[in-house]
């Protein structure tokens, strides 16, 4: 009864019907690529400034709180806030072939010898295996310079990653985590009220 006066007021509030509801969800929820969460259709306006933002917004989570997160979490040993960290502090390394990928490549095709339209088109993408497979297939000659161009956008895309772990684990020993000492450190001990310690 209660829903169905909320769902009342809601539809005649914003003059809503069933069918606009549904019209809008499903172009909401439609494929619009072959990945979940790509971002498809944003224009740069020419930017690579604009492209580089767009790509490293997503990693700032790393920054913080997600090393920090890690480290705090480990040093509790509290498993789930561990194993939930994981994702935020490691995504730099978890997106090599994706996201980190792409940011190499767009720094490797600002160098002369790959900022051609071709070379652009071939490099660019935040799906090494796709660059891969373009590259294979490529009319372009001579290959090789390509096939230097996306290692190179590889390396530096590992470079960055590097970088933004290196940087979130500075921020969180500014934070009070420190990098964990080889082999982990235990948990302080503590007695618990009500329990006997012998």
């Amino acid at each position: 009864m209660v829903i169905a006066i909320q769902e009342r007021f809601f539809f005649e509030h914003y003059g809503l019907t069933n069918h606009d509801l549904e019209i809008y969800l499903t172009a909401a929820l439609s494929a619009g690529g072959d990945y979940a969460g790509r971002l498809s259709g944003f224009d740069t306006h020419g930017s690579d400034l604009v492209y580089l933002a767009t790509d490293f917004g997503p990693y700032l989570l790393t920054l913080v709180p997600g090393v920090w997160w890690l480290r705090r979490a480990a040093r509790a040993r509290r498993a789930f806030a561990f194993g939930a960290s994981l994702p935020v502090a490691l995504a730099p390394f978890l997106s090599l072939t994706g996201d980190a990928y792409e940011i190499g490549s767009i720094l490797v095709t600002r160098l002369p010898p790959w900022t051609g339209p071709a070379a652009r088109q071939l490099l660019r993408g935040d799906d090494l295996w796709r660059r891969i497979s373009a590259l294979a297939s490529a009319t372009e000659r001579p290959l090789w310079p390509l096939w230097l161009g996306a290692l190179l956008a590889a390396a530096a895309g590992l470079a960055w990653a590097l970088l933004t772990y290196g940087a979130g684990a500075g921020l969180a020993a500014l934070a009070g985590q420190p990098a964990l000492a080889s082999g982990g450190e235990p948990a302080p001990w503590k007695p618990q009220p009500g329990r006997s310690t012998t």
